[in-house]
């Protein structure tokens, strides 16, 4: 009662708009109270309790509550359907703005926004501003620069001056144009006005400079539908930047299933763009709302988006990646709703650390001990090629190693300086992510780790020997057992670490004991009996390098060792005509994975350069020129599917390195 209300709505732009209005107001002296959904500068807080009878709020139109809005002002920046767990479909959205707007004396409405223009341009009491529509109050756009913009206000066809508002965006010349007609109907001199949007300056995480170095720029900006994200690209493309680069953090399932198919476009001049798990807000998961039904829509080649399109599981890694590749003249967009914020975090407090832009700083390389000359070192070093797959991205560091001493040297000044350590046996079985693998990945390649003898009535085998290296020396002598494993192409280490099998068989069924280095860094050998192991896994080998292994010896007629091996591998012979990793699932208990997922439908499935198999549902074939970011939704699609059709959780057989 008494007060002269002015409430802000619209799919996109309402916070800085209400920002833009409550600054001029007080430019103006007209000491408004104000609440608003952001960070404003220039005023104290989010909201404020003002000396005069205007009252300007931000109101937000998600939960339909802004119907029943009786403002002196009602302002509307745009029309643009959303929040669709609340709203049926887009009439009812449309519906809610039209009793907003007939509720209030006076609407302030974007001309250039078509929803907004059809439901109120014959509105008695309508005000319209806009750029390229013939409305009452208009912008005519003289210089858009990455500092701001130059335009003269035309009201009612009179030129009325020029004004210059010092942050960029079209976007922004409307929301400063809104303002400016709002602040009209109050009242306040045009001069006056004029004079204020020269003051202007926007909220917390809208178009937010987090960092301005030398080397590059990073952006934290609220945007979360694809209008906005594309209204942020286009500013961005404003700095002539090298490259734009972005991660996006998408709000809301029932937002990413309703307009997923929008996204990809909003991305079409970045270089490269990493999506990141669906901050929730309380919702539940839907079908078709997930993480990956949105990267589906990225990959799908329907239209034109980001370069390179890649998927993290989490804020860190995503910022370890983009950390490490940021370099002179690019910009970096951090973009959504959500908690992505945390990571514009990350960034201004590195980057204020002047912390080296690698995951590893100079002085710990400098650290890394000396290797002999039978060991490999290179940095950033390609993942993709040692894996089955042929797909993924660099290791910090890798190492060929050659000697048992090397291990153990680089195993203990890893673990000491909490770096993360991995070893790569013959990359049947593993999935590097695209965005690479931090720390140091390591091979058994050298001949020490190859070694194969009789000793004490067993077959002492080195980890790094492979497979078919190992059934080939058995072959020769006469021993057998291990038939069923041929044809996968790993190294023993690798085997063991997965207990290896097939057709009911496992390689820990034929071993005596085994030598290998613990998390601690010491060298140790334990009976098979006292390692746990279990379906395709093995628990005792888990943050363990295996290094030599005893198996037992079977003496076997050469024919039948030889029509065995035969055997085995013609029945995975289909598998070698592509790239796979093999079973990507493990059989669940009474069933079979390859089956639940043909049940599914997902037979010859594809998600970009990934595809199920048309053999059996349980292969992975990749194409080249794949991400490995294609496999991995497809492995979450096959989950959710199978889960919602089966009731049952198939568990990876596959790990993933990152």
């Amino acid at each position: 009662e008494g007060k002269r209300g002015v409430a802000v709505g619209g799919t996109h732009g309402k916070t800085t708009t209400t920002t833009f209005i409550a600054l001029l107001c007080k430019h103006a002296g007209l000491n408004p109270s104000w609440c608003i959904g952001g960070e404003p500068p220039g005023l104290d807080g989010i909201a404020g309790t003002g000396k005069s009878d205007v009252v300007v709020v931000e109101a937000d139109e998600s939960d339909g509550t802004i119907a029943f809005y009786h403002p002196e002002i009602a302002v509307i920046t745009n029309i643009d359907f959303d929040h669709m767990e609340h709203f049926a479909d887009e009439e009812s959205f449309r519906v809610c703005f039209l009793s907003f707007a007939a509720n209030a004396k006076k609407v302030v409405y974007c001309a250039d926004d078509i929803q907004a223009s059809r439901l109120l341009a014959g509105s008695p009491h309508g005000i319209s501003y806009g750029i390229s529509s013939p409305a009452y109050i208009r912008a005519r756009v003289l210089e858009e620069t990455s500092t701001g913009s130059v335009f003269d206000i035309v009201i009612d066809g009179k030129n009325i001056g020029t004004a210059r508002l010092n942050v960029p965006g079209r976007q922004n010349i409307l929301n400063a144009l809104g303002a400016f007609a709002t602040c009209l109907a109050l009242g306040v001199s045009p001069v006056v006005l004029l004079e204020g949007i020269n003051l202007l300056a926007l909220p917390g995480r809208r178009f937010e400079m987090i960092v301005n170095d030398k080397k590059c720029r990073i952006i934290s900006d609220y945007g979360h539908h694809p209008s906005e994200i594309a209204a942020v690209v286009k500013t961005a493309g404003l700095f002539n930047s090298e490259r734009i680069l972005a991660v996006f953090q998408p709000h809301r399932y029932t937002r990413t299933a309703a307009l997923g198919k929008n996204f990809p476009s909003a991305f079409a001049d970045i270089e490269e763009l990493v999506l990141l798990p669906i901050y929730a807000a309380s919702e539940k998961p839907i079908q078709g709302g997930e993480w990956w039904d949105l990267y589906s829509c990225f990959r799908d080649g329907k239209q034109k988006t980001a370069k390179k399109v890649y998927f993290a599981d989490s804020l860190e890694q995503a910022w370890q990646y983009f950390k490490g590749k940021l370099k002179s003249g690019d910009m970096f967009l951090i973009i959504g709703a959500g908690s992505v914020g945390k990571m514009a975090a990350m960034a201004k407090k590195d980057f204020a650390e002047n912390a080296d832009n690698a995951m590893l700083s100079e002085k710990i390389k400098q650290n890394i001990p000396c290797l002999t000359e039978s060991s490999r070192l290179v940095f950033d070093e390609p993942l993709g090629p040692k894996t089955t797959m042929g797909v993924g991205g660099k290791a910090d560091i890798w190492v060929d190693l050659g000697e048992e001493q090397d291990l153990i040297d680089l195993f203990r000044w890893a673990k000491e300086n909490d770096i993360p350590f991995n070893v790569i046996s013959g990359g049947s079985n593993v999935l590097v992510s695209d965005l690479g693998v931090r720390g140091v990945v390591v091979r058994l390649s050298g001949s020490a780790f190859r070694r194969i003898e009789e000793k004490d009535g067993t077959i002492v085998v080195g980890c790094g020997t492979s497979i078919s290296h190992l059934l080939s020396w058995m072959e020769e002598r006469g021993y057998g057992g291990l038939e069923f494993l041929a044809g996968i192409p790993a190294m023993v280490g690798g085997a063991l670490y997965m207990n290896a099998g097939a057709w009911g068989k496992a390689i820990w069924e034929h071993v005596e004991w085994i030598r290998y280095l613990n998390e601690d860094g010491v060298i140790v050998v334990v009976q098979a009996k006292d390692i746990k192991y279990t379906y395709r896994s093995c628990e005792s080998l888990e943050k363990c390098v295996a290094l030599t292994a005893a198996f037992r010896m079977e003496k076997k007629n050469a024919v039948e060792i030889k029509n065995a091996v035969r055997e085995a591998r013609s029945k995975r012979a289909w598998m070698f005509a592509g790239r796979c990793a093999g079973s990507v699932f493990k059989n669940p208990a009474g069933d079979f994975a390859g089956k639940l997922i043909e049940e599914s439908g997902l037979k010859n499935k594809r998600i970009g350069g990934a595809e199920v198999s048309s053999v059996h549902g349980n292969v992975i074939f990749v194409d080249r020129g794949a991400a490995a970011s294609d496999v991995l939704a497809l492995i979450s699609l096959i989950q959710d599917k199978v889960k919602r059709n089966k009731g049952i959780i198939l568990e990876p057989e596959i790990k993933f390195l990152k």
